[in-house]
């Protein structure tokens, strides 16, 4: 589950590569990853190497780990490390501790991590534990990360998976988180994100996450993820990605892409993710969720999404969503074609992509129209 060779974390433009291949690790100062034995680390500025003073790291040969402030991440099996000076591991295998305000990732199975000083994590497989009132998975913005299957906790009363908005958690084995620009973590195969395995998501700009071998990222504020191999996605104006067939960008066949900063779509087939800034997964008030492999979530106002036939959420009244009957506000209407509402539009098969931003959006599915902004209107077939 953890130390997939296929992982890809990445947070900004300056991002730097590890050396193993297929491993990718943003630069951006309080975000570092290390999800593979014998991986390296990040070379940003601020980022510690493991050997460095002050830095903590597990007994577990090739394990590395970073000493910045504001984020540690941890993914082999039964290890965790924290970045503090002083702050040492906890024994028991597949517990993690952490002091330091602001990180606080395990990836282990049944383990998850507070980022608030003095918590702890409790070390029964399938718990997890935040000390922490308002915290999710997290002690502080700009970290989130949990990783085992039935796995998740929030501290705050009226949270779903996120504790707050540019916080985001979800607790199925190979799961994807989005936080605070510069932390996203995405490591196993089958992940489910937004229900189908391979799918990621994105929380604020500045992040996005991948972690499927072949895939592409770029690190632009406002990009988006992909979850389909040999697939990626961009979230600046221009930029291109992605050979999957099966994926459609505006504009162009064959490819799956979305433009407009601080949105992100487009996936495999029955997924699909927005990622306006401040969005957040199945964790903003007044969003629901369906609770069916498949289904994306939205947490921004004006976006929508669709996952699976018969699946997906919308996070602002009078927006229409597919499939169900499970929407997430009221007034909200069950659509099998089109949603006329302006700055969204969500279509309701499978295979089908969604704008998360005013004037976007993106629809791939032969059939399959959309109403976005007057004057745009995407629709894309497999073909073209």
């Amino acid at each position: 589950m953890m130390g997939d060779p296929g992982l890809v974390v990445v947070g900004d433009p300056g991002l730097v590569v590890v050396g193993d291949p297929g491993l990718v690790f943003v630069g951006d100062p309080g975000l570092a990853v290390v999800c593979d034995p014998g991986l390296a680390m990040v070379d940003d500025p601020g980022l510690a190497v493991v050997g460095d003073p002050g830095l903590a790291m597990v007994g577990d040969p090739g394990m590395l780990m970073v000493d910045d402030p504001g984020l540690d991440v941890v993914c082999d099996s039964g290890l965790a490390v924290v970045g503090d000076p002083g702050l040492a591991v906890v024994g028991d295998p597949g517990l993690a501790l952490v002091g330091d305000p602001g990180l606080a990732v395990v990836c282990d199975s049944g383990l998850a991590v507070v980022g608030d000083p003095g918590l702890a994590v409790v070390g029964d497989p399938g718990l997890a534990v935040v000390g922490d009132p308002g915290l999710a998975l997290v002690g502080d913005p700009g970290l989130a990360v949990v990783c085992d299957s039935g796995l998740a906790v929030v501290g705050d009363p009226g949270l779903a998976m996120v504790g707050d908005p540019g916080q985001a958690v979800v607790c199925d084995s190979g799961l994807a988180v989005v936080g605070d620009p510069g932390l996203a973590i995405v490591y196993d195969p089958g992940l489910v994100m937004v229900g189908d395995p391979g799918l990621a998501l994105v929380g604020d700009p500045g992040l996005a996450i991948v972690y499927d071998p072949g895939l592409a990222v770029v690190g632009d504020p406002g990009l988006a993820v992909v979850c389909d191999p040999g697939l990626a996605v961009v979230g600046d104006p221009g930029l291109v990605v992605v050979g999957d067939p099966g994926l459609v960008v505006v504009g162009d066949p064959g490819l799956a892409v979305v433009g407009d900063p601080g949105l992100a779509v487009v996936c495999a087939l029955g997924l699909a993710v927005v990622c306006d800034p401040g969005l957040a997964v199945v964790g903003d008030p007044g969003l629901a969720v369906v609770g069916d492999p498949g289904l994306a979530v939205v947490g921004d106002p004006g976006l929508a999404v669709v996952g699976d036939p018969g699946l997906a959420v919308v996070g602002d009244p009078g927006l229409a969503v597919v499939g169900d009957p499970v929407v997430g506000d009221p007034g909200m209407a069950v659509v099998g074609d089109v949603v006329g509402d302006p700055g969204l539009a969500v279509v309701g098969d499978p295979g089908l992509a969604v704008v998360g931003d005013p004037g976007l959006a993106i629809v791939y599915d032969p059939g399959l129209v959309m109403v976005g902004d007057p004057g745009l209107a995407v629709v894309g077939d497999r073909g073209g």
